[in-house]
């Protein structure tokens, strides 16, 4: 775990002022090398996650599920009548995966992100988001971002782990994170300061 600069005087209110976004397409029908292919096996991937998000680290409040193949998001939403932590937990549904053609799955990613906030009602109310893919369940969230101040632009983990990284997945979860401040607001600004981010 990296050490933030010593001058940092306040830590990032997780409560209050953080929003956790879990991207999905459970529907791959149409892009090819995207693997699991079976709609219900992902599925199943994104209830299992978000449950585990449900039912662990307390002081996260607020979590914001954005889909983009235009599937029904019922099961995701029964899920959540089982919520011992009371979480806040915000269902956006797109059908856009199939406009970003040739551009790839990344451009897909941004503009399934670009998009969905543009719907949400959760991130006005807060300052600052981390995105993951909603098939992975990051377990040491919490510790992470009890060590964030309250003042940084971006905190990612950019190491490149190539396709290594597939194959360790599910026994090693504490490697993808990507936290920002609330672009909405942001646009426009130039950030000023970039910390890296280690697990």
């Amino acid at each position: 775990m990296s050490n933030f600069p010593s001058q940092a005087n306040q830590l990032l209110n997780i409560e209050n002022n953080f929003a956790l976004i879990l991207t999905a397409t459970i529907c791959v029908d149409n892009l090819p090398r995207v693997y699991p292919a079976d709609r219900s096996v992902r599925e199943q991937q994104y209830l299992n996650t978000l449950n585990c998000y449900l039912h662990n680290h307390p002081r996260l409040k607020k979590i914001i599920f954005i889909e983009n193949s235009g599937s029904s998001l019922n099961a995701l939403e029964q899920a959540t009548q089982n919520n011992p932590y009371q979480k806040q937990v915000e269902f956006i549904s797109l059908n856009n995966n199939l406009s970003y053609g040739f551009n790839g799955k990344g451009f897909g990613e941004c503009l399934l992100i670009q998009e969905g906030l543009k719907q949400s009602n959760i991130i006005e109310s807060v300052t600052h988001f981390g995105k993951l893919t909603g098939r992975i369940y990051l377990e040491n969230i919490t510790q992470i971002l009890e060590t964030c101040p309250d003042n940084f632009d971006c905190i990612c983990d950019y190491k490149d782990q190539g396709y290594i990284l597939k194959n360790t997945l599910a026994k090693k979860r504490d490697l993808l994170l990507f936290v920002i401040p609330d672009l909405l607001h942001l646009a426009g600004n130039s950030i000023v300061s970039t910390l890296s981010l280690y697990t």
